[in-house]
């Protein structure tokens, strides 16, 4: 941020190699003009429809399920404070006795 926000001078330091210092020295090579190449990190959709694969990546450490296809789903008990459940598909879902994100318990659902 602080590159794309200065208005005069900017101090670069650190220790090692990196493909920053190479671009930087290339661009103080080039005198007043230079090429620009950004490069979009890869986009990652996460497409979960399997109940048991959530339950398997859950186990395994894994709490991002946005988007996941859970509907119709037996969640009963489940601890479900920890894991990414946004725009999740959790219509008809069985949470009877589910811990719910607000630490609440789902009594009746």
């Amino acid at each position: 941020m602080a590159l794309t926000r200065a208005k005069g001078w900017v101090k670069l330091s650190g220790v090692g190699s990196y493909p920053l210092y190479e671009e930087m020295w290339r661009v103080m090579q080039s005198g007043d003009t230079f090429t620009f190449t950004f490069r979009h990190p890869p986009q990652r959709e996460i497409s979960v429809t399997d109940v048991g694969e959530v339950r398997s990546r859950y186990q395994s450490g894994g709490r991002n399920f946005q988007n996941a296809d859970l509907a119709g789903a037996d969640l009963r008990e489940a601890d479900l404070t920890g894991p990414n459940l946004d725009k999740a598909d959790l219509s008809d879902v069985n949470l009877e006795g589910a811990r719910m994100p607000d630490g609440s318990i789902c009594d009746y659902c």
